[in-house]
């Protein structure tokens, strides 16, 4: 953009050194400062001095390219900060896949442990049947067939136990792949 000066002598003091500081400053008439535009700013402008015995014709140039390169490090970090938006976004989706998964294999996990826990039940009452078996033919004491009571009162709490640990699993996956985990229930009118 180009800006002229008036022509007309400035009511500022006629030494060259204030008018230069005054156009410096916009103070001169009809000159103004306008923002700049996309960063490349030109002003030109000619003034006439008058002084006691010559005349002078001043001018001025000023070149402002990128203000100093604030405005191209503005677009520069803009640019960063949405780079770094999106790898921001795509680690919080690696996140959220890596949490699935983990709670997949955590279910896959429970129902296995289930699957060997229920055998541990059967087991464990195929061996109570044996002792009491031997127990009625005096083959065994008192003694023994507690022992395989007690175990599988065992083996039927870690069958609960693991049974629990499905179930949890189950509404962790649920709850790490975005599922709604309340239950839906219609009202009646």
């Amino acid at each position: 953009m180009i800006h002229l000066l008036p022509t007309d002598p400035p009511v500022v003091d006629h030494h060259p050194e204030a008018v230069r500081r005054a156009l410096l400053a916009g103070q001169l008439p009809g000159h103004a400062q306008h923002p700049p535009q996309h960063g490349l700013v030109l002003e030109v402008g000619i003034v006439e001095v008058l002084e006691v015995d010559l005349d002078h014709d001043a001018a001025f140039a000023r070149l402002d390219l990128y203000s100093g390169g604030s405005e191209s490090a503005g677009r520069e970090a803009a640019r960063h900060d949405a780079a770094a938006w999106g790898h921001d976004i795509r680690r919080f989706e690696e996140g959220v896949l890596l949490e699935v998964q983990q709670a997949w294999h955590d279910l896959q996990t429970a129902k296995a442990r289930l699957t060997t826990a229920a055998n541990s039940v059967q087991a464990a009452r195929e061996a109570l049947r044996v002792r009491e078996h031997r127990f009625t033919q005096g083959l065994d004491k008192m003694i023994d067939l507690l022992d395989a009571e007690t175990a599988v009162r065992e083996a039927e709490l870690r069958e609960l136990v693991a049974r629990y640990d499905v179930s949890l699993s189950s509404y962790r996956l649920l709850f790490a792949s975005g599922a709604n985990l309340t239950p839906t229930t219609e009202e009646s009118p």
